[in-house]
């Protein structure tokens, strides 16, 4: 919260003014946190993921769960099934 606070004095600064030239330091406080209210209900992932028509989201920590289900899919669907698993050679010393 703390950049987005940075943020809101840096793109609100004429209006933050005028609201504690017209009201005081807690008129310019409450239209600081207004702001800072209205940013953080129009922001995070689910609004982001809406734009774009997704109907699901994964949450980041099954990531490699879901990438790795798809990956076994498209190589089963390529006739690549044999080349999944370890690899004969391993790494390279």
């Amino acid at each position: 919260m703390a950049r987005a606070y940075l943020g809101v004095e840096a793109a609100y600064k004429r209006q933050l003014e005028e609201a504690e030239e017209q009201g005081g330091p807690e008129a310019r406080e409450a239209f600081k946190q207004d702001i800072l209210r209205r940013i953080e209900q129009t922001s995070g992932p689910m609004r982001a993921v809406s734009g774009f028509g997704i109907e699901e989201m994964i949450y980041p920590a099954d990531t490699r769960k879901h990438i790795c289900e798809w990956i076994v899919l498209a190589y089963k669907k390529l006739g690549q099934a044999n080349n999944l698993g370890p690899r004969a050679m391993g790494y390279r010393p």
